[in-house]
Parts: structure tokens; sequence; C-alpha cells
């Protein structure tokens, strides 16, 4: 007696491997789309920083320096909120487009005769977020400022010295821009 069995359908083996090539070709796309993402949080960080310091320039257009008789007393993180020059949270505290990061603006002297520059930080950076930044600041221009990365590789804890052009492991690495 002969079984004429008429079967149709896939096996097992087959479901797995179309399952495993799924797989595969998601996590590729997760890995990509992370990427993107990434690249996209710091090209908006350096929108940012253009932004920042081309509204401080703009703001103290009439002096030359970066403090004047009215805001010497106010912290310059402040007047740039005040003056909608870029996202803040409150009237106080800027937003971070980069994601974990934190974001200061600041004065600072730039030597003797009296002259005042300003200064950007984006501090807390991942060593990921420092090494990409690093790369993209080698061919990025600004008017106003000139940036580098900085870590605290070997610093004491506490200490205010940073290493100029190192990234380390965790987030003890920032994104100094100074005017020029």
């Amino acid at each position: 007696m002969t079984n004429n069995v008429n079967e149709s359908g896939r096996t097992m083996l087959e479901m797995l491997g179309v399952l495993a090539i799924m797989g595969v070709i998601m996590y590729g796309a997760i890995a990509g789309i992370s990427f993107g993402v990434e690249m996209y949080q710091i090209n908006a960080a350096y929108n940012q920083i253009e932004e920042i310091s081309e509204g401080i320039v703009e703001l103290y257009s009439w002096s030359r320096s970066y403090g004047g008789a009215n805001d010497a007393d106010e912290d310059l993180e402040t007047l740039v909120c005040r003056n909608d020059i870029t996202e803040c949270y409150s009237s106080e505290k800027l937003r971070p487009a980069l994601g974990g990061a934190s974001l200061s603006v600041g004065r600072s002297s730039c030597g003797g005769n009296g002259c005042e520059q300003f200064v950007i930080i984006y501090g807390g950076l991942s060593y990921l977020a420092c090494n990409r930044l690093r790369d993209s600041a080698n061919g990025r221009q600004y008017r106003h400022v000139t940036c580098k990365v900085e870590s605290s590789a070997g610093v004491a804890v506490g200490a205010a010295a940073y290493v100029e052009d190192e990234c380390v492991e965790g987030n003890g690495n920032r994104l100094k821009c100074t005017s020029r």
C-alpha cells in the first residue's frame, strides 16, 4: 500500500533560518539608526555652539568685553536665556542639544589689559561622544570661537585641570569653546 501524502509548507529549520536572517538585518538597522541619532545630536550641539557664540557677539557688539555696567553681576548664561539666544529650560538654565551632557556659558579673563572672553562648555560627555566631537571639531570652523575636547584624565578628583585633545572612559570629558 502506498501513501500518497501531499505535504506543503515549510520546515521548522527553514523558519529558524528566516528568523536568523531577520535578526541580523534588524541588528544592522538598529545600529544604523543609533549612529544616525548620535550624529544628529552632535551636529545639533555644534549648531547650538554657533548659535550661542553668534548671539553673545551680537549682544555685546557695542563693547570690547563680555561684561558691562548693567550686567556685570549677571551670569552670562542667564543673559543668553533671557535674550532667547538658544533653547533654555527656564529663564536661567540652558538646554543642551546633546543628550546626557551639561551646557554652561561664562566669562573668563584672556590675559592682562582687562580683556574678557566668553567660554561655552559641554560637560559630562561620554567617551564615544567625546571622540566623535573631537573628530568633528578638526574640520569645523566657527566665526567667533575655537573648540577643543578636554578630559580629566589623570587629574585628582576635584581638580580643575583638564588634558587637551584626549578622551577617557566614563563621563569626565568636555568640549570647551573659547571666544577669539
